[in-house]
């Protein structure tokens, strides 16, 4: 029966709808029993015929019960009548910090108190070996007497065994959380832990300080993407007035890293209330209060004993907090600044003193690093030397163990006003086919530069493009695998709509296959006169090895045809067979999400690219249980995508230095590099057949501009260009 229908829940009235949320409705109700209104959250009816999503739903209440804490919402009781089942909460009274930051941008004290009170209703949770795993500004609360409560324990997960072995109702892969606040290892699927409350709650911390999540993007995927590989943002670069240890918080409970963030939710509250009680001396009015306290304790809550100073300088990855068991981390509240000293001149003078310091520590260490890695180059290839930064140095080369290449800018084509994500040549090479966030794939004549033709136009993020001598092929947000007949003005053909976002393409040299890596998995179709028939999702197990194909970022075929590779955000790369999808070879064992990968002209050879300062990797998969050796000299690089030049040179363009580098992968060697004129790196890039272009596609999603820019490689003898 519907809601509707029948006001009445066993006991409880519904009065009135209070919200939504993803597991359910939240209506104001009155305990006719107990004469007092409660929040009931009611699971949608097309959920209550899904068995594993009821189990999750109970499972909630008695996560929940076993809280009882002041900055947790309580719960009263379970039930299901008519066919309908439902949670009954506390009523609480007030607005959500969502609903706060929506009217203004809250002073940085007020943020960080609200996180605060939030991170104690975290320690009870996971002191009670609860993880929440959708911590964000929505569910947190602060009721009008001024308490914050943190809501909605529907996706969290008992981490005591019993209950796990028993009761887990998350399958393997499955993705659960909030996109703006999840963290990486929530995007990629993996288990999650205490740590990974920290850094949505630290997500959370970034909004209540810019009034804007910290990876903006409006798709779902790219969010995730930011999350996975993109650096922490400083909350300083939106509000320049905020203190740095802000950002120390931000910095250190976003780390990519769990390791590198707070050890527990315990010493992420000592860091919160170091920052307020550094701020003790100055009187702070409470929203929902008549009182005046004091910032360092609040009205809300006491101030926990542990305390940590922060530290004074920021590294947006790894920003160290002192550990609370330090000694020397304890801040007595005795201690008074002598008010005739300027505090506020000497504070600043000192920040400028210390960011001035690691400014030229850094440059001393880049510069070292740089030098080194060019003397390197000098001392193992005579016939070798570094490119010029300059975009105008054509004499730039990149060199290789049998020829040298230049590597010269050719220009950028007009006009492209949205991010590109993905660029294909053309069989001749004299076009370029491009794929962009405006939802457009489009036809470009190099030597002329303008656009030829339009295949597509109004539909959703396009991330991916592939061609070959007769089809073209592209996929995006939209889930829908597109194919055009090039030389045909025929419309475009619908092949498929898989069950998640496409992420990548590629057509076999031999023009007979076509690889589509998805958010979820990797399909394979034979590609003949007609368009493309599914031969299936490639196999993921042989020999009990399995390929993880969450959120395949890559896929590409060998020089012959034979071999079909891919990389996975779950940090592993795997070879199949192209003619029958089935796994050849497979590691799992990198440290950090793969972004590229390409064969070498060995055809049992890989290179492949991580984030996260990884750098390059080669890998012979025809031997069985061959580990991938990294390139040294590539380490400390972030790899987004890479273009074979030459029999053992590789082009490698990272995400954020918008530098391009060579190397040459027999010697180890870094042997060139070239500044682009744009001021981000590529997203993606694509050789030419003949190998004598490469094209560079990218842009800024938040600003709407996108590029695409031409560079030729010009093979030369050894000797003849010394």
């Amino acid at each position: 029966m519907a809601i509707d229908d029948d006001r009445k829940l066993g006991k409880y009235l519904l009065q009135s709808r209070l919200g939504q949320g993803g597991m359910g409705i939240v209506y104001l109700a009155t305990d006719t029993r107990l004469r007092r209104d409660v929040a009931i959250k009611v699971l949608p009816k097309a959920m209550a015929s899904n068995a594993d999503a009821v189990k999750r739903f109970f499972r909630e209440a008695r996560v929940a019960a076993r809280l009882n804490h002041p900055n947790v919402v309580a719960v009263h009781d379970v039930d299901q009548q008519r066919g309908l089942c439902f949670l009954v909460m506390e009523l609480v009274k007030g607005k959500t910090a969502a609903e706060l930051i929506s009217l203004e941008c809250l002073p940085w004290p007020e943020a960080t108190q609200l996180i605060a009170d939030a991170c104690r209703g975290l320690v009870a949770a996971h002191e009670a070996g609860l993880v929440h795993r959708d911590i964000k500004p929505s569910n947190i609360m602060r009721t009008n007497d001024g308490l914050v409560k943190l809501a909605d324990f529907g996706l969290a997960k008992a981490a005591d065994d019993s209950l796990t072995a028993k009761e887990s109702v998350t399958k393997s892969g499955m993705i659960l959380g909030t996109p703006h606040y999840m963290s990486p290892e929530q995007c990629r699927g993996e288990p999650t832990d205490a740590r990974s409350d920290l850094y949505s709650l630290g997500a959370t911390y970034f909004t209540l300080l810019t009034r804007q999540p910290p990876y903006p993007d409006s798709q779902p995927m790219q969010i995730m993407f930011a999350h996975c590989s993109k650096p922490v943002p400083d909350p300083r670069s939106i509000r320049a007035e905020l203190p740095e240890e802000c950002a120390a918080i931000v910095a250190k409970s976003m780390a990519k890293s769990r390791a590198d963030r707070f050890a527990s939710a315990k010493e992420m509250l000592a860091a919160l209330n170091a920052l307020l009680l550094s701020v003790r001396q100055t009187n702070f009015v409470l929203p929902g209060t008549s009182e005046v306290g004091n910032i360092a304790t609040g009205a809300t809550a006491p101030v926990d004993s542990l305390v940590v100073n922060l530290p004074t300088t920021v590294n947006q990855q790894t920003a160290g907090m002192a550990r609370a068991d330090n000694p020397t981390a304890t801040l007595s509240s005795s201690v008074r600044w002598p008010d005739w000293i300027p505090r506020t001149n000497i504070r600043n003078v000192a920040i400028v003193l210390t960011a001035l310091f690691a400014i030229g520590i850094g440059i001393w260490f880049w510069y070292s690093r740089e030098t080194a890695q060019l003397g390197n180059e000098s001392a193992n290839s005579s016939n070798t030397r570094s490119l010029g930064l300059s975009p105008s140095a054509n004499n730039s080369r990149l060199g290789s163990a049998s020829n040298v290449e230049t590597l010269s800018f050719v220009g950028e084509l007009p006009g492209i006003e949205s991010e590109v994500r993905g660029v294909a040549f053309s069989h001749d090479g004299k076009s370029v086919f491009s794929a962009s966030r405006d939802g457009g794939v489009r036809q470009w004549n190099i030597s002329e530069r303008k656009m030829t033709r339009e295949f597509l136009s109004k539909a959703k993020d396009v991330h991916a493009v592939a061609a070959s001598k007769r089809w073209l092929a592209a996929g995006g947000e939209d889930q829908i695998l597109w194919l055009w007949e090039i030389e045909s003005r025929q419309p475009a053909i619908e092949v498929s709509k898989l069950p998640s976002p496409i992420m990548s393409l590629a057509i076999s040299p031999n023009g007979e296959r076509l690889a589509v890596g998805a958010a979820n998995s990797i399909e394979l179709y034979e590609l003949n006169s007609q368009g493309a028939r599914r031969i299936g999702e490639v196999t993921n197990s042989d020999e009990r090895r399995e390929m993880p194909s969450y959120m395949v970022h890559c896929v590409t075929f060998s020089p012959d045809s034979r071999w079909l590779a891919a990389t996975s955000w779950s940090k592993t790369v795997g070879v199949w067979n192209a003619e029958n999808g089935l796994l050849h070879a497979v590691r799992g064992d990198q440290a950090h999400d793969l972004m590229s990968v390409t064969f070498l002209p060995q055809q049992d050879r890989l290179i492949f690219g991580a984030h996260n300062n990884e750098g390059l990797f080669v890998w012979n998969f025809s031997e069985k249980n061959s580990a991938s050796r990294p390139l040294k000299s590539s380490i400390g690089r972030n790899v987004r995508s890479i273009a074979v030049v030459g029999s053992d040179s590789v082009i490698v363009n990272g995400e954020w230095d918008g530098v391009i580098r060579s190397y040459a992968i027999a010697d180890d060697t870094v042997v060139g590099r070239f500044q682009q004129e744009t001021k981000s790196g590529a997203t993606n890039m694509a050789v030419s057949p003949d190998g004598c272009q490469i094209v560079t596609c990218g842009g800024d999603a938040k600003y709407s501009r996108g590029y695409v820019q031409i560079w030729s490689v010009k093979k030369e003898s050894k000797g003849s260009t010394e």
